[in-house]
């Protein structure tokens, strides 16, 4: 486990969880619960949960779950996301922290931008056929992060959050993208 500090311009002091190596889902998850508390001085009472797609494949676009705990000018953002197939699977879990700010109206809604940084979390397996073992591969990657949220009605949301990953594990290909999220959900 690696602990890195960032000091935000405006001089709040965030300390984000990086697990580099091989990471299961509860685990993952054990890291989430110590950075939300972390925030809860921060945060009012609104959570976004929304359901919608994910690019992370780098192909076609897969099921994704979005959880946000919204603050006045933060948010904290899960996205997990995975198919699966019977000679292939991807599961991948993004965590960020988006500093954001109101961006206007569109239509009847509102809209809000956000940046900040997040991190990926990616575990792929893939074998010949259905009577061989898979064969597994885990990638991480950190980096800004963008946001837009639409309201559309109240307390109904779209949301789009995308990564840029700065780092990689595994140099396996050159793609800067690294995962970009929709969802249409509420919040609450």
């Amino acid at each position: 486990m690696l602990i890195i500090k960032i000091e935000i311009l405006l001089g709040l002091n965030i300390t984000w969880l990086i697990l580099l190596k091989a990471i299961r889902f509860k685990t993952f998850l054990s890291a989430v619960i110590p950075i939300v508390l972390l925030f809860t001085g921060n945060l009012y009472a609104e959570t976004y949960i929304g359901l919608g797609f994910s690019g992370v494949t780098h192909g076609r676009n897969i099921p994704a779950l979005h959880v946000a705990w919204v603050g006045k000018e933060s948010r904290i953002s899960f996205i997990s996301t995975g198919v699966k197939t019977p000679v292939y699977y991807h599961n991948a879990y993004q965590l960020g922290w988006l500093s954001t700010w109101k961006a206007g109206d569109l239509f009847l809604g509102e809209l809000e931008a956000g940046f900040g940084g997040a991190i990926l979390h990616g575990v792929r397996g893939y074998r010949d056929d259905t009577d061989s073992s898979y064969d597994k591969e885990t990638n991480t990657v950190f980096g800004p992060a963008i946001y837009i949220g639409w309201e559309i009605l109240p307390h109904v949301m779209i949301s789009m959050e995308t990564i840029f990953g700065i780092y990689k594990e595994k140099a396996s290909y050159l793609i800067f993208q690294e995962n970009c999220a929709g969802s249409i959900g509420v919040k609450f």
